[in-house]
Order: C-alpha cells, then sequence, then structure tokens
C-alpha cells in the first residue's frame, strides 16, 4: 500500500474557502507527490473533525485514504480513531469502500 505521511504540496490552485478542494486541485497534488495511474472516488469533509476532508482515490481496485485540509495543500495519511468508543474510523471506511468498489 502506498503511504503517504505529513507531505506538505505546494499546490498553485486552491480550493474553494470552505468545503473540501475541488476534483483537480486535488488530482493535481496527488500527481505531484505519487507518479501512479489513479482514479479520485470521494473527497468530502470528514464528520468527525470540522475542517478535515477524507480523500478516497482508487489504485488498481484498492481504496487509498487520507486527509487534507480545505485548501488541498497539506495531506497526510494514517488512522482516524476515535478516542471515545476506539473505532479505526479510516479503516472502517476502507472496508465499505473496498466492497463499493468491487
Amino acid at each position: 500500500m502506498i503511504v503517504i505521511i505529513g507531505l506538505v504540496l505546494a499546490v498553485s490552485a486552491c480550493g474553494p474557502k470552505e468545503g473540501c478542494p475541488t476534483k483537480e486541485t486535488v488530482t493535481s497534488a496527488v500527481k505531484n507527490i505519487m507518479p501512479v495511474r489513479f482514479e479520485i472516488v470521494s473527497i468530502a469533509e470528514t464528520s468527525q473533525i470540522h475542517g478535515m476532508c477524507e480523500v478516497v482515490i482508487k489504485i488498481d481496485k484498492e481504496p487509498v485514504i487520507f486527509y487534507t485540509d480545505k485548501t488541498g495543500g497539506y495531506f497526510f495519511s494514517g488512522s482516524l480513531v476515535s478516542t471515545k468508543d476506539k473505532t479505526d474510523i479510516t479503516q472502517k471506511r476502507r472496508e465499505y469502500f473496498k466492497t463499493k468498489l468491487q
């Protein structure tokens, strides 16, 4: 699996001031750091953390989940875990998209 950890991106086009970055912004940013073929599956604000957006891309048939700020200027990957119920939210989302993409 491809891991994107704490990468700061130099993105020329910024996303909207509210909501998540555009598909074009995310596509450009991902291409800058991962020279692989991919498809954007979803870009949506997380319900858990205001201002953080979940990005799901598909590489081959596998969903890859990472997170970005509202501008698309910063990406990071890793598990988003709820301290309240110790749920790995990222893993649940990965499983959801894995079934959806088959």
